[in-house]
């Protein structure tokens, strides 16, 4: 009995502790441009951040997105990999502001993915600036696995440098609203674009909503 009871108190013990070792405060956390989707279903909030996982075959960075999970906001889970780069992407580069929504009982990731391509910026200041665009990655579940539509390319029109994608659904229709970068344009648009149904792509052009010198206090 006492065998028994000592082996109870061990096993208890060393649960314990790896529950622990699986639990992050607010002030254990770092990340940059989180984002953060409350799930009803499950009483969860999910916390999408990117990260730099692996290395492609030509030797660059892929990037990911990885997400930590909570019932109150002030404890947090270990993150885990929801979405990784695909090999054969239009880029693998590194990843910012990832963003997940819900749409029709199916999960998006809005991921804006830079890429090793440099041009010169519009504001004629000499530096050499990466070109980046927003694309969409789908799932089943807020927990992914998360995978590129079939084409692997961005949903903002190639030619512009596009980032900060979100999902704007009226009137039953979706659209992505999105950044144009000002280092490109020396203006910068925040700009409309018409999605598909599914969300596999543009349904349309895009449509400029201001400039931002259409501020007052520029």
């Amino acid at each position: 009995m006492k065998k028994t009871l000592l082996l109870g108190m061990a096993l208890w013990t060393f649960s314990m502790c790896a529950s622990a070792q699986n639990v992050l405060s607010l002030a254990d956390i770092n990340i940059r441009d989180p984002f953060i989707y409350a799930d009803e279903t499950t009483q969860t909030y999910y916390m999408y951040s990117s990260v730099t996982s692996k290395v492609s075959s030509c030797g660059g960075a892929r990037g990911g997105v990885m997400v930590y999970k909570s019932k109150d906001l002030q404890s947090w889970s270990t993150p885990t990999e929801v979405m990784v780069l695909p090999e054969d992407n239009w880029i693998t580069g590194k990843i910012w502001a990832p963003e997940m929504h819900c749409h029709k009982g199916k999960y998006y990731l809005f991921a804006t993915v830079n890429t090793d391509l440099t041009w010169k910026g519009g504001l004629n200041d000499g530096c050499s600036y990466t070109w980046r665009g927003t694309q969409i990655f789908r799932s089943d579940s807020p927990e992914g696995p998360f995978e590129a539509f079939d084409d692997k390319m961005p949903t903002t029109p190639f030619d512009e440098m596009a980032l900060d994608g979100t999902l704007w659904v009226e009137n039953g229709k979706p659209y992505m609203c999105y950044c144009h970068e000002w280092i490109q344009t020396n203006d910068g648009a925040v700009k409309l674009l018409p999605l598909r149904e599914d969300l596999s792509g543009a349904n349309g052009p895009a449509v400029r909503l201001f400039c931002a010198s259409a501020a007052p206090w520029v």
